[in-house]
C-alpha cells in the first residue's frame, strides 16, 4: 500500500484556465481600484464650493462666517475630505483649541449639513482630495 499518489490533485485544462485568468483579472482590477481611492493632496484642479466664491460667501454668511485666504488671529482652519462623488467627510477644525467657542460653534453649524462640493480633478477624472478652508467670524 502506497501513500503517494501520482494523480494530480488539480489538472489545468481549458475550463480551469479560464477560471484562473478571470480570477487573476478580478484581483488585479480590485487592486487598481483600491489605489484610485487614495486621498490626493496635490491635484490639477482643487475641490471647490459649488457655484464658486460668490455662492460660498453667501452660504457661510448665513452662519456668520466669511472665508479668508489664510490663517490669522482667531481664524478657524477646517480640513475635510471631498470625495470624488462630491460628498464631504472627516471634517475637522485643526486649530479648535486656539479659537474661541463662538467661532467653533459657528463652524460646526455651517458644516452640520454642508452642500456637496465640486470634486477635485486629476488627469481629467474626479478624485478624492483633502481641502482646507479658512473661516473667520464676520464680527472680526
Amino acid at each position: 500500500m502506497t501513500f503517494w499518489s501520482h494523480k494530480p490533485i488539480f489538472a489545468f485544462n481549458h475550463h480551469n484556465m479560464k477560471f484562473f485568468l478571470t480570477l487573476t483579472a478580478l484581483l488585479l482590477f480590485a487592486g487598481l481600484h483600491a489605489q484610485t481611492d487614495s486621498v490626493y493632496t496635490k491635484v490639477q484642479i482643487h475641490a471647490f464650493f459649488p457655484g464658486g466664491p460668490v455662492v460660498r460667501d453667501f452660504y457661510f454668511k448665513k452662519y456668520g462666517l466669511q472665508a479668508v485666504d489664510d490663517s490669522s488671529a482667531n481664524t478657524a482652519i477646517v480640513s475635510m475630505i471631498v470625495e470624488k462623488n462630491k460628498h464631504i467627510r472627516d471634517i475637522v477644525i485643526l486649530n479648535a483649541a486656539a479659537i474661541n467657542e463662538d467661532l467653533k460653534k459657528q463652524v460646526q453649524k455651517a458644516f452640520k449639513t454642508p452642500p456637496p462640493y465640486m470634486a477635485a480633478i486629476q488627469n481629467g477624472q474626479n478624485v478624492t482630495s483633502r481641502l482646507t478652508v479658512y473661516l473667520q467670524s464676520i464680527s472680526n
